[in-house]
């Protein structure tokens, strides 16, 4: 924000409270399959602006480029243009990766939601599964929502049909 000057600073701590102590390693970097690269790169922190690279410079970004594509392209209101080189770069990731991805993206689309997951699979019909995942977890979310509406409306009719008949045996009582 461009009121902001002093950011807080932000410590990465991993806690171990257990009843015997530890008796591996303290060095975190050790526990990657590639402890240089996580020396060079686990718990630093980089700033990078998405608007300054191209996205063929962004491709170049090896494994992380999936996510900058994305950002980048619903920052730019594209992502569906997008589409097509957003899955190519998600398809490598773990299957929640994938869908948090997706489902990050269907929320920025233009596109109605089933038209947007149709578009995925047809594009890449091995992301099928991560796609019926989201949806199902969408239709899902949606469904409690409606359940939550309908019990809060059912409450409210209840208590308005309460205090009609609260009303009526008051009327009720004052004629006798």
């Amino acid at each position: 924000h461009k009121t902001t000057k002093n950011l807080p600073l932000v410590v990465s701590i991993i806690y171990y409270a257990n009843k015997k102590p530890f008796s591996h390693s303290l060095d975190i970097n050790e526990y990657f399959e590639n402890s240089k690269l996580a020396e060079k790169y686990a718990f630093t922190t980089q700033f990078v602006d998405l608007n300054r690279f191209s996205d063929e410079e962004i491709l170049e970004h090896g494994f992380i480029s999936g996510y900058e594509l994305i950002l980048k392209a619903i920052r730019e209101k594209d992502i569906d243009g997008k589409l097509q080189i957003a899955i190519n770069q998600i398809e490598a990731y773990d299957n929640i990766a994938r869908q948090v991805l997706i489902k990050y993206m269907s929320y920025y689309s233009d596109m109605e939601t089933d038209a947007f997951y149709d578009k995925i699979i047809d594009k890449k019909p091995d992301l099928k599964g991560d796609v019926m995942t989201v949806a199902e977890q969408w239709k899902q979310q949606g469904h409690q929502e409606g359940l939550q509406q309908g019990m809060q409306q059912g409450m409210q009719q209840g208590m308005q049909q309460g205090a009609l008949e609260g009303k009526k045996e008051t009327a009720i009582n004052f004629l006798s």
